[in-house]
């Protein structure tokens, strides 16, 4: 097998990655804010977080009737359902 395709390979990989980190990187150096900063999204309004919360069962905190949040319930069927993934493959 060849050895310079592969050496070639690796080469534009390394470039790759030097070139996605200079994006992230140069810009904080200047002075401006990164391209992938957390601040840089829209603002989560009181609505979206009723909307989300409609979705995933219930405000942070909230429990149901036997003292058990919700997100406890959530996370169990989200564990079921990866163990039953797993088992089935």
């Amino acid at each position: 097998m060849p050895v310079i395709p592969v050496l070639d390979l690796i080469v534009a990989a390394v470039a790759a990655n030097l070139i996605v980190m200079a994006i992230i990187v140069v810009p904080l150096l200047v002075g401006r804010p990164s391209p992938v900063a957390p601040g840089r999204g829209p603002s989560v309004t009181a609505e979206r977080r009723a909307a989300e919360a409609a979705v995933i069962g219930g405000m942070h905190g909230s429990s149901s009737d036997d003292g058990v949040s919700t997100q406890t319930y959530d996370r169990i069927v989200r564990i079921v359902a990866w163990v039953f993934i797993l088992a089935t493959s």
